[in-house]
């Protein structure tokens, strides 16, 4: 082991200790599951997101890093304890919401890899905004609610119980400790990573779930890891429209598919281990779902290419003269302009998605997901009294609205 490496390896486990030193109580918490499916992979669960490890004969590869410093932390102790080893050589995010590379961090001198658009997504939506904290605070209100509700003796109140101290703990550690930590290695279409008799074959999926979404593909052990693109085996992670990049989707599913190792496990970022059959069924499912986009046209797809060739103010004037209806062979979706603005977002482009949900209020008045996004728009630029008033709007018209609601809370402690 070369100096390097075992600089990287005293940094990991001196954090760890840290975390431990700090946060360390005697209350009930969740604890790791873990699915081995070969001698050298497992999967582990902690909070309801899956970390993969995976030995190769020049170190460990970890595929997604947690909600949180400490929370990988915890993972990482269960990896170390049943592989007998912490020398980490890859790290690889599968996308960049925060409960998926909330624990970069803690890999200091660790390679970590992801797709380009990885970078500016992660500065977009860190996991410790005020308002990101806001809504961990009110869960654990809720949850504590619920316990005083329950029978003190069950099992399900022991159960909420370690819930409870265990995202107690993670609220505390993203308030103390987080802090965004980008991938370094990132590509644009495709990237092969060898650690030594493992190979991991990395793909872009497109605007997706996220703007940077990726597919793994480890022909060695026959895995396919898919991150949030898909949430079970019959269930899809992402809009089916012509906004999202549904054909470089199934190319790339279609490339897999190919391989010559075969598929046997594909792993999610939340649910159970999931089989060949699965990624074929969940392949079949998303043509079937897009068939109906395919030749037709789309007024989202248009304002969003108006805006990016011709700049925000051009674009929309452009658009909002030339009369994208049904009467003109074209069709208007409301989710599609959500997605829209979002793809938007997602990049650091708030101007853009706030026309983008202006502009898809002059078509559906009467939508309160718009008004909710434009308020979440609003949000990122500070304008807090346009946000407010855009919260208001939504709840006027969706009365339920619960994330209206807890964000006009919100917004009043900010004042």
């Amino acid at each position: 082991m070369n100096g390097k490496k075992i600089k990287s390896t005293f940094n990991i486990l001196l954090i760890c200790l840290i975390a431990i030193f700090i946060y360390c109580e005697k209350q009930p918490e969740l604890t790791v599951t873990s699915h081995r499916l070969s001698d050298r992979v497992g999967v582990f669960n902690y909070l309801n997101v899956n970390v993969t490890a995976i030995t190769g004969s020049d170190g460990l590869i970890i595929i997604d890093t947690q909600r949180s410093p400490e929370m990988m932390c915890i993972v990482l102790r269960q990896i170390e304890k049943e592989f007998r080893r912490n020398d980490v050589l890859y790290v690889v995010n599968t996308h960049g919401h925060a409960d998926h590379c909330g624990g970069n961090q803690i890999f200091p001198d660790t390679m970590i890899a992801g797709h380009q658009s990885c970078q500016e997504f992660m500065r977009q939506y860190p996991a410790n905004t005020p308002q990101s904290l806001w809504f961990a605070r009110n869960n654990l209100e809720e949850l504590k609610k619920q316990i005083e509700q329950s029978d003190n003796n069950s099992s399900e109140t022991e159960k909420l119980r370690s819930e409870y101290n265990t995202r107690k703990k993670l609220l505390r550690d993203l308030e103390r400790n987080y802090r965004i930590t980008p991938p370094g290695i990132t590509f644009q279409d495709s990237l092969d990573l060898r650690a030594g008799d493992v190979t991991l074959k990395l793909w872009y999926a497109g605007n997706a779930h996220t703007t940077n979404d990726i597919f793994i593909y480890v022909p060695e052990e026959k895995l396919v890891f898919a991150g949030d693109l898909f949430n079970s085996g019959t269930s899809i992670g992402f809009p089916v429209n012509q906004i999202t990049d549904v054909p470089r989707v199934l190319s790339v599913m279609d490339k897999i598919a190919a391989q010559p190792a075969g598929i046997e496990y594909l792993i999610t970022g939340h649910s159970d281990v999931l089989s060949k059959n699965d990624f074929l069924a969940l392949r079949e499912q998303l043509k079937g779902r897009y068939q109906k986009f395919e030749g037709k046209n789309s007024a989202a797809k248009k304002l969003g290419q108006f805006i990016e060739e011709r700049g925000i103010s051009q674009g929309v004037a452009d658009y909002q003269k030339s009369d994208f209806t049904e009467q003109n062979g074209f069709y208007l979706l409301e989710e599609e302009f959500n997605t829209l603005g979002y793809l938007f977002l997602g990049q650091g482009l708030i101007d853009e998605a706030i026309v983008v949900f202006k502009t898809a209020l002059g078509h559906f008045p009467e939508s309160a997901l718009l008004y909710d996004n434009l308020a979440e728009a609003y949000l990122k630029q500070k304008q807090n009294t346009l946000a407010i008033e855009n919260y208001q709007k939504s709840l006027e018209l969706m009365p339920y609205n619960r994330n209206a609601k807890e964000m006009l809370k919100f917004l009043g402690s900010q004042k």
